[in-house]
């Protein structure tokens, strides 16, 4: 139980991360002044990094946990 709460967790931190991403990108490309669009442009960068970040810690996670499972 404590497993699908995790992957819960992981799945909307992931997918609000992409999304947000996906409106910096969106309001980037119908931004008026280049300064503000490549300032969005970087901020989705950071967004899509931040769900990769968690995506990384997802799969560690599971790695370390079925280690542990093996051992006992």
């Amino acid at each position: 139980m404590v497993q699908l709460g995790e992957r819960f967790l992981y799945a909307f931190e992931i997918t609000g991360a992409c999304i947000i991403g996906l409106i910096f990108v969106g309001m980037a490309v119908t931004s008026e002044s280049a300064d503000m669009a490549w300032k969005l442009v970087i901020a989705a960068v950071l967004c899509f990094c931040i769900a990769l970040f968690f995506g990384v810690m997802y799969i560690t996670n599971t790695k370390e946990r079925e280690k542990r499972k093996f051992r006992m």
